[in-house]
């Protein structure tokens, strides 16, 4: 039998050192085993547990345009692990992920840590689509779900012009969780001009200056003050 299937087969095993077992296989097999993907996805769809190899396998060789059925049903699955490792493997499907960006956004709001940090490593990824689609969140009607999509908004620098108005008017949020959030956004954003030495047109360093001005001004919003102190710090001599 080809190694492969063999893999493939074991996959279907009850017990879950030997599915773990055969996924790190196919992972090692890398572009090589890109057949098994379909067999990956069905595999971690019936986990009920953990599945580390199950995942890191299925990020490494999928997917691919027609696996976003599979994948959609893995980001709403009831098992923390097998979300997490969808979100991870959106991830690699960049702006073909666009589909799943409502999914991806409701799940800003998961339960579990490392599910809401790889949803918006996967929104930040999509591109154009999901700012506008994290914009609309960022201005509806649920109060959970506008701070994380503000806080999204705010986590990569690029297209800060579209992106940083929104989180400007989230500062004025009848939410005190929401504005927290936002100035959290801002100050990622100011990190970004620092230390991955982004540079942002006049108007868009404006804007972050005055809300960092801002920001110290108003003791009304919670703020990290160490952080935030290092930020002013860095765009005091611009004042």
């Amino acid at each position: 039998m080809n190694p492969l299937q063999q893999y493939i087969d074991d996959l279907e095993s009850p017990e879950a050192s030997t599915r773990e077992a055969a996924a790190h296989a196919i992972h090692d097999l890398g572009d090589a085993a890109r057949d098994a993907a379909p067999a990956l996805f069905a595999a971690i769809l019936r986990e009920s547990d953990a599945c580390p190899w199950v995942g890191t396998a299925l990020t490494r060789v999928g997917p691919l345009a027609p696996d976003l059925d599979a994948l959609e049903s893995a980001l709403q699955s009831d098992n923390s692990h097998v979300r997490f490792w969808a979100a991870r493997t959106s991830v690699k499907l960049g702006p073909d992920a666009e589909p799943l960006i409502p999914i991806l956004i409701s799940l800003l709001c998961d339960p579990e840590l490392p599910v809401r940090d790889s949803v918006v490593w996967a929104l930040g990824v999509t591109g154009d689509p999901a700012i506008a689609q994290l914009i609309n969140a960022a201005r509806g009607n649920d109060v959970e779900l506008r701070g994380r999509a503000v806080l999204a908004l705010g986590r990569y620098p690029h297209n800060a012009a579209t992106k940083l108005p929104v989180i400007i008017e989230s500062l004025d949020d009848n939410d005190a969780e929401v504005r927290r959030l936002a100035a959290l956004a801002i100050c990622s954003l100011g990190q970004s001009a620092h230390v991955d030495s982004v540079t942002y047109d006049d108007n868009t360093f404006s804007m972050l200056l005055d809300a960092i001005n801002r920001l110290a001004d108003d003791d009304t919003i919670e703020v990290d003050a160490e952080w935030f102190g290092r930020i002013r710090d860095w765009f005091r001599p611009s004042a």
